[in-house]
């Protein structure tokens, strides 16, 4: 690790920091809305306002990260200061010297991906900190993602620059004048961000009521907003949508952390694909950005449809192989050498594995395509979670993990009891497999909100940062890969639970951090309840 050597004329540097008066200040709405907007349009999880002090980074506002400070030291921010090109990128920080040690690299927030653009004031155009955009894998920015960069990192100057002047002309109305008339035109370049957005955009309350929205450039995405305008979402959004909008509103504010929804919607006569994504921009409201995706699922779609193709074409094949070793492995043909039989076992046993991997493959691509029956009646919880802990139980005694049921007086649920256990072992083999010997899982059931029933699988394994939450129901996304491949699995098992659970009408979640374990749970409408959006 190279530690930045100081600014070449770091004692004014540090006089014009000062000067500003922001160390140690207490959140501004406006910064906070600048971090947002460059975590969304750069796709990052942490975006910062860092201001560089003699020891010490400060974050003015901050998003991704709880600590609001770090010491100069290891600060990327230190060395983009430096930094003469207008922006300092870093595509993979282990490739750079400078940070390729870093603990910050080596450890969390485990950053790959750098992006600072220099905050300069005065009329010496000093750099007291930097506008950046951070991320846990290589990349490099787009030229328009650039270009929105710089033009965030102006406006947090300028807005610098007008609280300055307003604090120091607090007693003349003339001075005062000026700054509001400086702060009206900071906020039109704002809004001119904003309407340059082709998405659209609907500013939405705690209790679901459309405080503001912006047409999208492209009307399919949403036709008619102007009358949305004061109303709750429920009276101006078809009744699933709304359902679903209300959950990620929640959970957005509950969280403070990006939530995205996919969602697909006739639109004169034809499908059009949605993606949601929900940022708190109050402490009791949050945006709601809208964009037309039917291309990329489109292409997603077809994706799909090969990998079943594929799929299809290898399960028999592969499910020929494995009764025929299982028939040589069972002696059927004659005895086998030793040496041979084991052989016969092992191809036996990755054969199998094969086999499942197909297998979820195929009911994701079923999930996927709306082609997943489900037999729906009323189902008993206890018999569904003793059900799935005898078949999981095997699996738990070879890893030395106890499966305990608790007890579970809940009303029956309106499932499929099919799909209800695949859910349930899929959950609790994860658990099984991400706990240490002799440790034990919880399989219990608990009210929900709403007219649902919650069944938990708790775990007492290494568990799961917050920032990765938002993700492990994704396809693939495994959040550790080198230690899934070492204890096996596609990164499929979750994807799947959360498509047969909203098949379901209901909802998953995840409670965990590190060191304390994870409780996944999930939660289904009890038969003959009335279940509220």
């Amino acid at each position: 690790m190279i530690v930045a050597p100081p600014h070449p004329r770091e004692e004014a540097r540090l006089h014009a920091l000062a000067d500003a008066q922001l160390l140690d200040t207490p959140p501004e709405a406006m910064f906070d809305d600048v971090v947002r907007l460059a975590s969304y349009i750069c796709e990052v999880p942490i975006a910062l306002i860092s201001l560089v002090d003699r020891d010490r980074q400060w974050f003015k506002a901050r998003v991704g990260i709880d600590a609001d400070e770090s010491s100069r030291d290891v600060a990327f921010c230190a060395h983009a200061i430096l930094d003469d090109s207008g922006m300092m990128q870093v595509e993979d920080a282990r490739d750079d010297p400078r940070f390729a040690d870093n603990p910050f690299v080596t450890g969390e927030p485990w950053v790959r991906f750098y992006a600072g653009v220099p905050l300069t004031i005065g009329d010496d155009d000093l750099p007291i900190g930097t506008l950046c955009a951070i991320d846990r894998k290589p990349r490099r920015l787009t030229p328009e993602q650039t270009e929105a960069m710089h033009a965030l990192a102006r406006q947090v100057v300028r807005n610098l620059e007008i609280g300055k002047a307003a604090r120091r002309t607090v007693a003349l109305n003339d001075e005062l004048q000026r700054a509001a008339t400086a702060q009206q035109a900071s906020e039109a370049r704002l809004r001119a961000l904003v309407v340059a957005n082709p998405d659209g955009m609907l500013r939405v309350a705690r209790d679901g009521t459309v405080l503001d929205r912006k047409v999208a450039r492209d009307r399919a995405i949403m036709p008619d907003p102007q009358h949305m305008l004061g109303r709750h979402v429920a009276d101006c959004l078809p009744p699933r949508l709304a359902r679903l909008f209300v959950q990620q509103l929640e959970r957005t504010l509950a969280s403070g952390a990006v939530h995205t929804l996919e969602i697909q919607e006739l639109v004169d006569g034809q499908p059009c694909d949605k993606e949601l994504r929900f940022v708190a921009s109050g402490p009791d409201e949050a945006l709601a950005l809208i964009r037309d995706v039917t291309e990329r699922k489109l292409g997603e779609r077809a994706k799909d449809a090969f990998i079943a193709t594929v799929s299809h074409e290898l399960r028999t094949p592969v499910t020929s192989i494995r009764g025929s070793l299982s028939l040589l492995e069972h002696g059927m043909v004659g005895p086998l050498p030793e040496e041979a039989l084991e052989m016969v076992r092992i191809s036996r046993t990755n054969t199998e594995r094969l086999l499942l991997v197909i297998n979820d493959i195929l009911d994701l691509e079923k999930l996927s395509a709306g082609q997943l029956d489900l037999s729906l009646r009323p189902v008993e919880p206890a018999r569904v979670m003793k059900t799935a802990a005898e078949s999981i139980r095997g699996m738990a005694a070879q890893a030395g993990v106890e499966v305990v049921v608790g007890d579970c007086a809940g009303a029956p649920v309106l499932a499929d009891e099919a799909r209800v256990i695949q859910v349930l072992n899929n959950l609790l083999s994860n658990a099984i497999k991400f706990s240490p010997r002799g440790a034990r899982v919880d399989l219990s059931a608990e009210p929900g909100a709403c007219g649902r029933l919650r069944l938990c699988v708790t775990d007492r394994g290494p568990g799961i940062a917050p920032e990765h939450h938002a993700r492990v129901f994704e396809r693939f996304h495994q959040v550790d890969a080198s230690d899934s491949r070492e204890r096996g699995g596609t990164g499929l098992g979750l994807a799947i639970v959360k498509s047969i659970v909203e098949e379901h009408g209901g909802v998953v979640g995840l409670d965990s951090a590190p060191g304390r374990g994870s409780k996944f749970w999930f939660e289904l409408p009890c038969a003959g309840a009335a279940v509220k959006p």
